[in-house]
């Protein structure tokens, strides 16, 4: 049986995308920025552009981007709305880090470990010598 639809009946398409995200995602839409988790190089200007387009955007938590020359993860996700938000400076990225909002971020590298010179191990044998309490007031 063969399901009956009137010809009136139309779908309507989908209203256009009103906002932006920001930062890592598993399933990105179009017009998404750093959906790979890559570091974002200048991200006010990024936000800017996209207040600048009249649309909400959306600030993922673990986004990395650079401010100045360091490398910052943000630990928070934030909203910026076009009717709430003049311009983003640089210096309102840097009053979050404050807040520990964003922080620098390090990558878990590899430790290699250091050898140890051999005259370094003897003197520790030499303190090991010395008795725990030694009444020693300073």
């Amino acid at each position: 049986m063969e399901e009956f639809i009137p010809t009136m009946v139309k779908l309507r398409p989908r209203a256009p995308k009103i906002s932006t995200l920001i930062g890592p995602q598993e399933k990105p839409s179009e017009g998404d920025i750093g959906a790979t988790g890559e570091p974002i190089s200048d991200l006010a200007a990024q936000i800017n552009n996209e207040l600048a387009k009249e649309r909400i955007v959306f600030l993922l938590d673990g986004t990395l981007f650079f401010l100045g020359k360091r490398l910052y993860r943000t630990n928070d996700e934030f909203i910026f709305r076009p009717q709430d938000s003049t311009k983003l400076e640089h210096s309102d990225l840097k009053s979050l880090e404050t807040e520990w909002k964003i922080h620098p971020y390090f990558e878990d590298g590899v430790e290699e470990e250091e050898e140890i010179p051999t005259e370094v191990l003897d003197e520790d044998q030499d303190i090991e010598d010395l008795p725990f309490d030694t009444n020693i007031r300073s």
